[in-house]
């Protein structure tokens, strides 16, 4: 496991550069990150490998897809309505994210360089850190799933929001992200499935 370097360090020498107004953010990343790491054990990457998997399309979508087609011979609406929303939000909120990625290119924890580095516009680099795309895919599909049980199905909505929480944690447990990407991918994930929802 790769040591957590200091918010301030910076081995690397130009093009990558360090953004002088993120320093209190690094430093909280570096804080959050390091209390976590702490914490981790076997049990907590066993659990991981599980919860990374809820922030993957590959897994996240076909029970959408099977929802959407199981609801058109009995004409269920909400399922055919919710199907489609998390499906277009889970491409929505994904490109919102694959495009800060190749604005930003920033250098992922285990890198050893500190949460401050950022390559800039790129696109093909191999730093995707900013924001977390698992964090985006989940809280895009199970944010829409969330609001749209609520308050009918409330017992299903708190499970809805406790899933991509999960996940979230999960890459700060694997050291694949900092925690201002965990944030950013979930705020990109819930605020456009809260604006899916309204809009319909």
């Amino acid at each position: 496991m790769a040591p957590i370097p200091d918010a301030g360090s910076s081995p690397y020498a130009p093009p990558a550069r360090e953004v002088s107004w993120l320093r209190l953010i690094g430093r909280c990343d570096v804080a959050l990150l390091a209390a976590v790491q702490a914490r981790r054990s076997p049990a907590s990457d066993r659990w991981a490998v599980w919860a990374k998997c809820l922030g993957d399309g590959r897994y996240t979508l076909p029970p959408v897809l099977v929802l959407y087609f199981a609801s058109l011979p009995t004409g269920w609406m909400w399922g055919q309505e919710t199907a489609l929303l998390a499906f277009v939000n889970f491409f929505f909120a994904g490109l919102i994210t694959q495009t800060l990625h190749i604005l930003t290119r920033r250098y992922r924890p285990d890198r050893g360089v500190g949460p401050l580095i950022f390559e800039g516009v790129q696109l093909r680099s191999k730093h995707r850190s900013f924001p977390s795309g698992h964090s985006t895919v989940s809280w895009a599909v199970f944010a829409i799933f969330a609001l749209r049980c609520w308050p009918a199905w409330w017992p299903l909505s708190i499970l809805c929001l406790l899933l991509p929480l999960a996940t979230t944690y999960s890459r700060l447990n694997d050291n694949a992200h900092w925690p201002s990407d965990v944030l950013t991918g979930s705020l990109i994930g819930l605020g456009t499935a809260m604006a899916l929802v309204a809009w319909v």
